[in-house]
């Protein structure tokens, strides 16, 4: 079982273009940390890293930005909150652009 998954999610990266895909919150997409988690555990590990991200990775967040620290933090709907270097790089991109912005207003 642990090979379809793997199967299924190399399908998938072959199938569906990456500008097509939902844009993850995280550093490390959804796909590559359950592919990578599955390919190191086992099926049952990669399938709870699945229910995770699905869980978490969604629109229903809040980007905090920590002005003292420079940084951002991401408060998750479930309260998890994701560290500056657990954050995507395009989202760090998109609000630092943002917090520019308000800062020359």
């Amino acid at each position: 079982m642990k090979y379809v998954l793997l199967f299924l999610i190399r399908l998938y990266w072959q199938v569906v273009p990456e500008k097509k895909r939902n844009r993850c919150l995280y550093k490390t997409s959804c796909s590559r940390y359950v592919y990578d988690v599955t390919l190191k555990q086992d099926i049952v590990d990669g399938v709870k890293a699945l229910m995770v991200r699905v869980r978490t990775c969604n629109r229903h967040h809040e980007v905090v930005y920590l002005k003292e620290e420079n940084v951002f933090v991401i408060r998750l709907k479930d309260g998890t909150m994701l560290q500056h270097a657990e954050i995507s790089e395009r989202i760090v991109s998109e609000y630092m652009v943002n917090v520019k912005l308000v800062n020359l207003s």
